[in-house]
């Protein structure tokens, strides 16, 4: 009875590290795709941050270059004469 024992505690044993080892490799690779979700939404956020800094310098830019007239083109240049 004694071996019955002991071999059913060492199944349950052995079952229970199982477990226990796909559970900290589970965690281990949750934490990865975490970090990397991070990352990911910290680089989207930099560069959302830099597009909307340089969209209106760039829409200015295409503004003038289209030929549009601004407040800047339509004074007049007094010194020519």
């Amino acid at each position: 009875m004694k071996n019955t024992f002991s071999a059913l505690r060492e199944t349950a044993e052995i079952a229970f590290q199982k477990t226990q080892l796909h559970n900290q490799i589970r965690t281990r690779v949750e934490k990865e795709i975490d970090e990397e979700t991070r990352l990911r939404a910290e680089k989207t956020a930099r560069l959302k941050a830099a597009r909307l800094a340089f969209q209106p310098v760039e829409t200015l830019r295409k503004t003038i270059s289209k030929g549009v007239k601004t407040s800047f083109n339509n004074e007049t240049d007094y010194t020519k004469n």
